[in-house]
Parts: C-alpha cells; sequence; structure tokens
C-alpha cells in the first residue's frame, strides 16, 4: 500500500514499552521458540510522520520480508537451503539481512535514516527475530539484562540494533558485488560486529569481503586462531592511510591486499601458520 506517511515508534514511546513489556518478554523468551504467542505480546505506539515523496511510500515488501523471516525462526517455513539449519544464528542474521535490504528498496532514503522508522521495524516487524537471535540478552528479568537488550531495538547504535546492522551488512555485501557475501562465513558474529561494522572497514566494502573469505578459509583449513588473525588484520588495516585502502578497487585486489597484512604480521611476529594458509 502507498503512503504518504511511515511509521515510526518515538524514543520517549519506546523507553515506556521496554519498561512495561520487560517481565512479558523475558517470560516469552524463556519458553520454547514453538510455544511463542507474539502475537499476544504488546508493541509500542506508532506514530507517523509525513514526507513529499514522489512516488510513495509502499512498505507491503518489509512486512512480506519480515514475515517469512519470523516463520523461519519458529519453523513454520522451510528452512532456506543456505542455511541448512538455524544452529548458526549469525549465519541466518546474514540470510535474513539480504531479504530485509531487498524489501527496503523502493523505500526513500529519508525514511532509512529515521531512527524511529528502525526503532518500528524491530519492535513491530522483527520482534520475533530480533528476540531469538538475542536470546541471552530476554533471559533474565535484572536490569542491566534490560539495558543489554535495549540496544538490540532503540537505533541509537546502528551497529548494534539488530535491524540497522542486517541492512548494513546486506548493504557491503551489495557493494562488495555479491550478496551472499552476508552470510557465507559460519560463527561470524565476533567478524562481522567487532571487525566490520564497528570499524572503519565497514566503508569499504571489498576490504570487508576479503575479510570474509578469508575467515571462511581459515575455517575450513581447521585454523583455531581465526578470531585473532582477524582482530590483527583489523587493526592494521584501521591503521593504514586511506588511500592505501582506497586504491583497492576489486574484490581480487583487496583480498590482495588482506594477505599482505597477513603475510607482514606472520613474519614479524614468526606465527608462520598463518604464512603457510595463504600459499
Amino acid at each position: 500500500m502507498v503512503s504518504s506517511r511511515y511509521p515510526v515508534v518515538t524514543k520517549l514511546a519506546f523507553d515506556a514499552w521496554l519498561h512495561a513489556a520487560w517481565p512479558e518478554l523475558v517470560r516469552t523468551s524463556n519458553q520454547p521458540v514453538w510455544c511463542w504467542d507474539m502475537a499476544a505480546l504488546t508493541r509500542p505506539e506508532i506514530s507517523f510522520v509525513n514526507i513529499a515523496a514522489a512516488r510513495g511510500i509502499d512498505l507491503s515488501a518489509l512486512g512480506k520480508a519480515c514475515g517469512k523471516i519470523n516463520r523461519v525462526v519458529f519453523l513454520l517455513e522451510p528452512i532456506p537451503s543456505v542455511l541448512k539449519d538455524l544452529r548458526d544464528r549469525d549465519k541466518v542474521e546474514g540470510w535474513a539481512a539480504t531479504l530485509l535490504w531487498q524489501s527496503l528498496q523502493g523505500v526513500p532514503l529519508i525514511v532509512k535514516e529515521d531512527s524511529g522508522f528502525w526503532r518500528y521495524v524491530g519492535t513491530h516487524c522483527l520482534l520475533p527475530f530480533v528476540i531469538w537471535r538475542e536470546i541471552q540478552a530476554f533471559s533474565s528479568i535484572e536490569a542491566n539484562k534490560m539495558q543489554r537488550a535495549r540496544q538490540y531495538l532503540d537505533a541509537t547504535l546502528y551497529s548494534e540494533t539488530v535491524a540497522t546492522r542486517m541492512y548494513l551488512r546486506a548493504c557491503i555485501a551489495n557493494r562488495a558485488g555479491d550478496l551472499r557475501i552476508a552470510y557465507e562465513a559460519d560463527r561470524a558474529t565476533d567478524l562481522w560486529r567487532s571487525h566490520i561494522l564497528r570499524v572503519r572497514v565497514s566503508h569499504y566494502p571489498h576490504i570487508a569481503a576479503a575479510l570474509v573469505r578469508l575467515w571462511s578459509e581459515l575455517g575450513r583449513k581447521g585454523k583455531k586462531n581465526r578470531t585473532a588473525v582477524i582482530r590483527e588484520l583489523a587493526k592494521r588495516i584501521n591503521n593504514h592511510t586511506l588511500s592505501q585502502i582506497e586504491a583497492t578497487a576489486s574484490s581480487e585486489e583487496a583480498y590482495e591486499f588482506v594477505k599482505r597484512l597477513v603475510n607482514e604480521h606472520s613474519q614479524n611476529s614468526r606465527e608462520h601458520t598463518d604464512q603457510l594458509l595463504l600459499k
């Protein structure tokens, strides 16, 4: 349905809802997922923002995409073949990110720049998925748990809020030339959050794709220290001058850039096992 306005959840409405609904959210998260009655959960009050959009705003694709994501998590729809199962929740998030990104392609940028819109997406469209994805944060009634859960919904930090980090993840993959990059790495929560989304790497999609590729190769070769390797790489990349990274114009050049940094680190620290991987 095309409209000249879009839904938002204000910060005030979100805070009031979270405090009131927190016990209910905790009770839900402590039940088996097939017992969750998400329709019965309260949601924050919605407001609307009017804009002068030439073609109007159509959020029907968003509703369909989020419905599919939630149904897969609830096992009400077959698990996509690219996932095989739901045990790797970060991989599921990466797959879901591509659906979310695709559903918002016709939505004006001014809408996607509004944190109130992302609070709406998280609490009205993706709440079951957010709870499932960050189940530990919703597991007990303590105030510190609520504060931890808040960051996954309130759109204050786009690298932490589930809906925004999903969108950014798919944006990076798309700019790198292949949406599959968003979900091809296994057990990659730390890779995406700590070493891509929170740092300068997020601005260089081919570098991010190279890190994903390296992470996967380290995993296939049974390297147990891949987190340490990527952490060191991310530091070195963030310390490089902008021009050196900007000069990386393609996926293969980006991967060569990353390999060179790994080799330099291997030589400096005498960690020859990492260098052997890249021969």
